[in-house]
């Protein structure tokens, strides 16, 4: 059996109630809350949102985690054995738009290894991940 965890309040603003299990929210903010709702804005008006919507972004992001398949975080000098399923910027593309489809760029995590911050930028591979794995595909090319 495992540990019991000590219920957490709503992650809505000005809520205060418990969240419900599972969740970072209570059963009323569950489905509309603010953050799903400023998630929803950003993807519809935000630049750098709609980048994640339109190429080159969903075939690098693929070609990222097909190569590295398990997440990339170093947790106390051990990389974590979870699948990779998120594809996280070190240097966020707010900061670096150069940088967006750059692979030295990016680390494929896990979602509990996935940091809140937009970019982390002081991560240093060998010591908070291992690195990227990356190969271009020859096209063309026959086995």
């Amino acid at each position: 059996m495992g540990m019991m965890r000590a219920p957490t309040s709503c992650a809505e603003p000005c809520c205060g109630k418990p969240s419900q299990r599972g969740s970072r929210f209570c059963p009323l903010h569950v489905e509309s809350n603010s953050f799903k709702t400023n998630r929803n804005w950003a993807q519809q008006h935000d630049e750098v949102s709609k980048r994640y919507h339109r190429a080159p972004w969903p075939q690098f992001r693929l070609a990222m985690l097909t190569q590295n398949p398990i997440c990339q975080k170093i947790i106390e000098g051990e990389q974590c054995h979870a699948p990779a399923r998120l594809v996280h910027h070190l240097w966020s593309p707010r900061v670096r738009p150069d940088l967006f489809v750059e692979p030295k760029n990016v680390l494929c995590l896990c979602e509990r290894c996935h940091p809140s911050d937009e970019g982390t930028p002081f991560w240093r591979v060998g010591v908070d991940y291992v690195a990227t794995e990356f190969r271009n595909p020859i096209i063309g090319v026959q086995p």
